[in-house]
């Protein structure tokens, strides 16, 4: 028995069959624009900085409370927002293209 909201709507119309909800492009492709450039370069430099921003803590949280397991959490946590941060920020400079071998 179909639902109210499935009556008279077929599988080929509704958005949540298709694949074009499930990868979204955002119309760039493998370019994207300047402006997704430079967004992706700001995003990146945001998990640089809080990155940075999270190794005090570590040093904190060893000096003031005498917890190591913490201090490594802490640091484990900071280096991969940090090493996230660039890569996500290496992303937004173009790729090379190597040329296709004529024989």
């Amino acid at each position: 028995m179909k639902s109210e909201f499935a009556k008279g709507v077929s599988s080929s119309r509704t958005p949540f069959v298709t694949g074009a909800m499930l990868t979204p492009s955002f119309g760039t492709g493998p370019n994207p624009t300047l402006v997704q450039r430079i967004a992706v370069w700001m995003f990146g430099l945001v998990f640089i900085g809080s990155g940075l921003l999270f190794l005090p803590l570590a040093a904190a949280t060893r000096d003031v409370e005498q917890s190591w397991i913490g201090a490594w959490v802490t640091t484990l946590i900071a280096v991969l927002f940090i090493l996230g941060g660039i890569r996500v920020f290496r992303n937004g400079f173009r790729k090379r293209v190597e040329a296709e071998q004529q024989p």
